[in-house]
C-alpha cells in the first residue's frame, strides 16, 4: 500500500499579527474620523489642546501605487515621494507633468469635532477642502461669533452635504453657524472630560520612515507581483499604523471646578 506524503506549512505568527495590527489600525482611523452624511448635520469644533489652534493642515500623497502616504514634509523631513515628483516636474514633458500632478502632495485640512446628538463617540477629526477650511476661518475674524470653539460661549455649525451628482463629483458642502451661542457640553464634568481627551491627529496619521516612502513610491513605478504585493500588505507599508497613547502632563487640580476654571483661566 503506497502512501503519499504532504508537506505541511506552518502559519507565519508574524504575517497575522501584521495583518491583526493594519485591520486594528484601519478601525481605529474610522472610529476616529468623520464624514459628512448626505443631508444636514450639526457639529462643534472643539478645542485642540495640541496646537496654537484646531486646524491641522496636512499633506499627503494620494493613489500612489493604490496608496495614500502621509508626507514626511508635515515633519520637515525629506520626503522620497515629493523628490521624484520634483525631478517629473523638471522634465517638463506633458506625461511627466500629469505624473507630478498626481503624486504630488496635496493639503487636507482635519478639524477636531463634536457631531451632536453622538457626542457619547468623543472627538472626531472632520477632513475638509480649501473651500470649506476658509469659509470656517472667516467666522473667527467675523465679530458676531469670534472664537467659535470656546467651551461655554462658542456656536454649532450646522453642515450640508448634497452627496455626488452628476455636476457635482464630489458633492457641495455648506457650513453656517448658528446665530445664538451655546455650551460644548450641559455638564461641566463633561466638558472637561472631553477637552482633556482631545487626541493628537498624528494617533490617526502618524509619521511613515523614509524607508517606508520609498517603498510605496518603488511599488509604484515597479507594481509587485501579487505575493509581494500580499507581504507588503502584511507589513502595513502604505497604511497607517497607529502608535500607543501619549500621555499629556497637566498641573494637580483639587476639585472639579478648580480644574474646570484652570482650563478657562485668563492669561
Amino acid at each position: 500500500m503506497s502512501t503519499q506524503s504532504t508537506t505541511f506549512t506552518p502559519v507565519d505568527l508574524d504575517s497575522i499579527k501584521k495583518k491583526l495590527q493594519q485591520l486594528n489600525s484601519s478601525n481605529k482611523r474610522q472610529s476616529m474620523t468623520w464624514k459628512a452624511p448626505v443631508g444636514e448635520s450639526t457639529i462643534r469644533i472643539v478645542p485642540y489642546k495640541h496646537a496654537k489652534d484646531p486646524f491641522n493642515e496636512l499633506l499627503f500623497h494620494y493613489d500612489v501605487g493604490n496608496r495614500t502616504a502621509l508626507c514626511a514634509a508635515n515633519f520637515a523631513k525629506e520626503c522620497p515621494i515629493c523628490n521624484f515628483a520634483q525631478k517629473l516636474r523638471a522634465k517638463k514633458t506633458e506625461e511627466d507633468w500629469e505624473s507630478f500632478k498626481k503624486i504630488s502632495a496635496k493639503t487636507r485640512v482635519y478639524i477636531p469635532i463634536l457631531v451632536r446628538g453622538k457626542e457619547d463617540e468623543g472627538v472626531k477629526f472632520w477632513g475638509v477642502g480649501k473651500e470649506v477650511y476658509e469659509t470656517i476661518l472667516n467666522f473667527f475674524t467675523n465679530p458676531e461669533y469670534g472664537d467659535i470653539t470656546h467651551p461655554t460661549e462658542g456656536v454649532d455649525i450646522i453642515v450640508t452635504f448634497t452627496g455626488k451628482t452628476e455636476k457635482l463629483k464630489y458633492g457641495k458642502t455648506t457650513v453656517v453657524p448658528k446665530r445664538n451661542s451655546s455650551m460644548l457640553h450641559q455638564d461641566k464634568a463633561m466638558i472637561v472630560k472631553i477637552l482633556k481627551e482631545v487626541p493628537n491627529i498624528f494617533e490617526v496619521y502618524p509619521e511613515q520612515s523614509f524607508s517606508e516612502l520609498e517603498q510605496i513610491l518603488n511599488n509604484y513605478l515597479n507594481p509587485p507581483t501579487e505575493e509581494a504585493k500580499e507581504k507588503s500588505e502584511a507589513s502595513g507599508i502604505g497604511e497607517v499604523i497607529a502608535p500607543a497613547n501619549e500621555t499629556v502632563k497637566s498641573d494637580a487640580v483639587t476639585s472639579l471646578d478648580d480644574e474646570f476654571d484652570q482650563i478657562f483661566k485668563k492669561s
